[in-house]
């Protein structure tokens, strides 16, 4: 089963947040959903790459990973992916929508600095697909007024910018990444699914150091 194989992979397992109680596995360290639709950020102690989204910054963005490692651990890495999104958009400089983001102007905030409205972030979804938080409220929005302005959380915009990169760089139908997320699956882990990174890639935490053995005296 790909779910055996996956958890063999060294990924945890964690409960769906859309009440369904299917376990699911994300990638050790990864960002995920939880149950109020937040994206959590990874435990630094659980990390075993230095940036989890490496594949994305090179792959989507066309970026040097190792040059975003310093807004990476300004901001964190959901928000670098949004920042890399709007640069992209706007062409706002990335180092002035950081600035803004550390200032903790909100990212519907800095949306509107870059000149750009919170349609940028709609991607397309099959109507009759069931959503979770945070997809909810602003399909609901969407849909009953086609086109209108939205003020999203800072969650919102975070998980919308990911189901469009995730969906567009691993070559995903934006409803499968919906239901990946809802099921518990890490980014990394998506790109397994998708097989844009290899299967055996070993996304568990490095094992401790061990103790050195204290000379008698």
């Amino acid at each position: 089963m790909r779910h055996r194989a996956l958890l063999l992979l060294g990924f945890i397992v964690a409960a769906a947040p859309t009440g369904l109680g299917q376990p699911a596995p994300g990638g050790v360290g990864e960002p995920r959903l939880s149950r109020a639709g937040m994206v959590e950020p990874a435990p630094s102690s659980a990390r075993r790459h230095a940036l989890q989204f490496d594949f994305l910054y090179r792959d989507y963005f066309g970026l040097d990973p190792a040059g975003l490692e310093r807004p990476a651990a300004w901001l964190g890495e959901p928000d670098l992916v949004v920042a890399l999104h709007l640069r992209h958009l706007s062409g706002v400089d990335l180092d002035v929508i950081v600035t803004w983001r550390r200032e903790g102007v909100s990212w519907n905030e800095i949306t509107r600095r870059c000149r750009r409205g919170s349609q940028v972030y709609y991607v397309e979804l099959p109507r009759e697909l069931e959503l979770p938080p945070p997809y909810a409220r602003a399909y609901g929005h969407w849909r009953q007024h086609a086109g209108a302005e939205l003020a999203l959380s800072d969650a919102e915009v975070r998980e919308l910018v990911l189901l469009r990169v995730m969906s567009e760089g691993c070559a995903l139908p934006a409803a499968k990444v919906v239901r990946l997320r809802a099921s518990g699956f890490g980014p990394r882990a998506i790109a397994v699914v998708a097989g844009r990174l290899p299967e055996r890639e070993d996304l568990s935490p490095p094992a401790p150091p061990r103790a050195t053995p204290r000379s008698g005296r």
